[in-house]
């Protein structure tokens, strides 16, 4: 209970702390904020800072406020998503402004196929959005042309032009000098000046912030905190929010899958090209020998034919190659962590492979340890040996590996043995379990034609999957939600049941009073009495019949 208090009392004092310096804290600081610790005050501070340029930016294109404000909460919940890719951390008021016209325009063709699908309430009025007197065909070529320029002036433009800010102020943040900041942004009016046809081009004009109101900027950052957690955001924002942010993350992720593959593509073929030009340069320049002739026979025979088996050895060890970072070391059961395992994880424990030589190194400055190694991929399962040298003798120590991808585990077996681990799946050796289980992510990148775009690829179905367990996750959320909806459900229908039975006594009720009153209309007060006797009892029947048909039920 003491432990709880202090968190949430330093959790009071950071956030009355950012309060008091978000102005202080650049994008940078405020976004790895979030990232690292999930800080809603540091999210609060980035609405506060960029939702007016981003509500602006939706409004124009949207064309009406209903649209424009889910767009502006659709465009802060993919920053949530996709917060680690935006590097440089300085760049967020140009991520989001590229962001804000995706999905307001997203929300535009949407808005636009429901009125064609729902014509009989195409006279419904909606609340458009009132603009100044600029062109309207000036605003709606001028955010188009602003999303074209190269970064280096679009950058400036957004965070000078769109968001008001001072030039001493956005040089700073970007690194530059201030006239090499006025210099970019005259260029970058005299490019959107060509573009539109307009001369002498104002970009203040018509492109005006807005002002956020504090009922968007709650649910807004709300539903940022919700989504980071990885939790569903029914009931704070609305499903056409949600599914206008998982339309822009996905184009996003094909957008940049195409690139990634086209680029691979273009370095293969680059590769092949290259090769095919040694190999002919190489044909031309060394005359055919005969194959007939004693020379050429003793050439041949002297270059012997790797075995199938070296091949696949020698692929294995290609994968191999480059730097491994340690997430989690194992030690006997699964599960049952060693001592000092965090602390190896947080000095940064790396593995390296280069070509035959493998080597174990502590934190970026440390000095590393070399070791030789031995593959032998054909057994199963995978069997690595360390070979090290331990008071003038040759050790080896015999271990197990597994490689998928980005992914290595490496099971340790008991040095100076002979005996192999049993598996990865808890089985362990019969005479100990002093064995060891190292788990490893790929931080390197392998060299050669288009690893840096396999690289990338690998990254990005990485992203995507974590993308799906969070959308599985949601989906259980909602799941569980249906469920209760539902048992709530037959909860109404039980208790509407009991008003429909208790209304048909009521009207049985009044019945009898009716016929009383017309039974002893007129008539003397003993044969009156004896109707009333007659039916009470009946009365009496009528409730004990409910009772049992109650009972039953």
């Amino acid at each position: 209970m003491a432990a709880s208090q202090m968190n949430t009392v330093l959790r009071h004092i950071r956030r009355a702390a950012l309060n008091g310096d978000a102005g202080a804290q650049t994008d940078g600081q405020l976004l790895d904020c979030f990232i690292q610790t999930r800080d809603e005050t540091a999210f609060a501070a980035l609405v506060r800072r960029h939702g007016p340029m981003v509500l602006g930016v939706c409004r124009r294109i949207a064309g009406n406020v209903h649209d424009a404000d889910d767009a502006f909460q659709a465009a802060f919940l993919v920053l949530v998503r996709k917060a680690r890719s935006v590097v440089p951390r300085e760049m967020v008021g140009n991520f989001l402004y590229g962001v804000a016209c995706h999905t307001a325009l997203k929300a535009r063709a949407g808005s636009d196929r429901r009125r064609a699908r729902e014509k009989q309430v195409r006279a419904m009025p909606h609340p458009e959005v009132r603009t100044n007197d600029s062109d309207p065909d000036l605003l709606a070529g001028l955010d188009r042309e602003v999303q074209r320029l190269p970064d280096k002036y679009r950058t400036p433009v957004v965070l000078c032009e769109l968001e008001g800010r001072s030039r001493r102020e956005v040089a700073a943040q970007l690194g530059l000098a201030e006239g090499t900041l006025s210099s970019r942004l005259a260029k970058a009016r005299k490019l959107l000046a060509g573009r539109l046809g307009r001369p002498g081009l104002t970009l203040g004009a018509g492109l005006a912030t807005v002002g956020v109101s504090g009922a968007l900027l709650e649910s807004t950052v709300q539903a940022a905190v919700l989504t980071a957690a990885g939790r569903a955001t029914a009931g704070v924002v609305s499903s056409n929010i949600t599914l206008l942010t998982e339309g822009v993350v996905k184009t996003m992720f094909l957008a940049k899958l195409k690139l990634v593959v086209g680029t691979a593509l273009v370095l293969g073929l680059i590769g092949c090209g290259a090769a095919a030009g040694w190999y002919g340069s190489a044909a031309a320049a060394e005359p055919p020998s005969d194959p007939a002739t004693p020379q050429a026979k003793a050439t041949k025979a002297e270059e012997p034919q790797p075995s199938r088996a070296e091949k696949f050895r020698n692929m294995e060890a290609d994968a191999l190659q480059g730097t491994w970072r340690l997430v989690q070391w194992d030690q006997g059961n699964p599960g049952v962590p060693v001592m000092d395992d965090k602390a190896l994880i947080e000095q940064k424990l790396t593995i390296t492979f280069a070509d035959t030589k493998v080597i174990l190194k502590l934190g970026p400055g440390g000095r590393g340890s070399e070791y030789a190694y031995e593959l032998d991929p054909d057994k199963r399962p995978k069997r690595l040996v360390i070979r090290f040298r331990q008071e003038d003798k040759d050790v080896s120590w015999p271990s197990i590996y597994e490689l998928g991808g980005d992914e290595l585990r490496i099971c340790l077996g008991v040095p100076g043995t002979k005996e192999f681990p049993g598996g990865f799946d808890g089985e362990r050796l019969k005479p100990n379990k002093d064995t060891q289980t190292l788990f490893l992510k790929r931080q390197a990148q392998a060299k050669g034609p288009g690893a840096k775009a396999a690289w990338e690829l690998s990254q990005l179905l990485e992203e995507n999957r974590a993308n799906m367990d969070q959308l599985q996750a949601q989906r259980k959320l909602l799941d569980a939600q249906l469920d209760q909806l539902r048992a709530q459900q037959a909860v109404l229908e039980a208790d509407r049941a009991g008003l429909e039975a208790q209304l048909e006594q009521t009207k049985a009720l009044l019945d009898a009073r009716d016929a009383l009153e017309k039974a002893t209309k007129g008539q003397s007060p003993d044969r009156a009495l004896k109707t009333l006797d007659q039916i009470e009892k009946l009365i009496q029947q009528m409730k004990k019949d409910l009772k049992e048909k109650e009972d039953r039920k």
